[in-house]
């Protein structure tokens, strides 16, 4: 990870751009989490009663029935087991991050200045805008899958951004690699906005288990990301990344753009809008025609369930 200056008079201010509903969301799950962790902490491991229940054994026999003490263990076992099962999640967690990075490193065309040095250029120039004193390790995924992972590593204390290479390959052949440009833009802004970072993703574990929440949570960090990346590249060429990114990119050359953007912004039959409604509900990304909405409303917060 390259260090580079910050000093420059178009810097974004990224907190200006943040989604309001994403600070009390995540100061939601952090309280959550850590309550979860300590209360089964507690419940797992509560020596002094459990030195009473040694010391005083009789006692404690002579005044509780037998299902009273059988219910007071059970809790205990139980709180031990799931307090076992979220630190393997938590493990889990860390070591699918750590593989993410693996392959990156190892399997992935890294962005140098002999490989993509344009790439490199543009990633370097969107990290100083955000004020960001290091350039993340930029990789080009051979998975084909059609989204930007980013993953770090803690320890070393590098971000990393994957771009999808059948979008690359797509952008090299059309001879417009402005979707790649904000692919890497929405990714600096979620690292700008920590919502990369191991220890915030370890820490709220717990409440990423809760139902929907983790999906809201996602969809809300998106539009943060998707705000700031418009602020790198512009609103116009955000909402025809989205766009293009949305779809796939080997039928890019019969894609009509602005057909496509009128079709999905089109007032839809109520049922077809309940059922669009609840899908992006159920997402961790929110759908097209909600993400371009934002942007051209983007003095307006989105939607809670959006």
């Amino acid at each position: 990870m390259s260090a580079i200056q910050s000093d420059i008079s178009d810097r974004v201010d990224v907190k200006s751009l943040q989604d309001k509903r994403e600070l009390p969301l995540c100061v939601i799950a952090v309280i959550f989490s850590f309550a979860v962790y300590a209360l089964l902490t507690y419940l797992a491991f509560s020596t002094a009663e459990n030195a009473e229940m040694i010391g005083t054994a009789n006692e404690i026999f002579e005044d509780l029935d037998v299902w009273e003490i059988m219910h007071m263990l059970l809790i205990r076992i139980g709180a031990f087991f799931v307090l076992a099962a979220l630190v393997i999640v938590l493990i889990v967690t860390y070591l699918r991050i750590v593989r993410n990075v693996g392959e990156a490193v190892s399997c992935d065309i890294p962005v140098t200045d002999r490989q993509f040095p344009f790439l490199k250029e543009r990633c370097a120039a969107y990290a100083k805008r955000l004020g960001l004193n290091y350039v993340p390790e930029l990789y080009i995924s051979e998975e084909g899958r059609a989204e930007v992972e980013t993953s770090s590593v803690k320890f070393r204390s590098e971000y990393y951004i994957r771009l999808n290479c059948d979008h690359v390959r797509v952008a090299a052949e059309d001879e417009d690699f402005s979707p790649i440009d904000f692919m890497i833009a929405s990714e600096l802004a979620h690292i700008a906005l920590h919502h990369r970072d191991v220890l915030w993703i370890l820490l709220t574990v717990p409440a990423r288990m809760v139902p929907f929440y983790q999906a809201l949570m996602f969809r809300v960090m998106c539009y943060s990301a998707d705000r700031v990346a418009a602020a790198l590249v512009g609103t116009k060429e955000a909402i025809d990344a989205i766009t293009v990114l949305s779809n796939d990119p080997d039928i890019s050359a019969e894609f009509n753009r602005e057909a496509y953007r009128s079709d999905i912004m089109e007032k839809k039959p109520w049922i077809d809008n309940a059922a669009r409604i609840y899908y992006n509900f159920i997402s961790d990304t929110p759908i097209p025609a909600y993400r371009i909405t934002a942007l051209l409303n983007s003095e307006k917060e989105s939607d809670v369930l959006s």
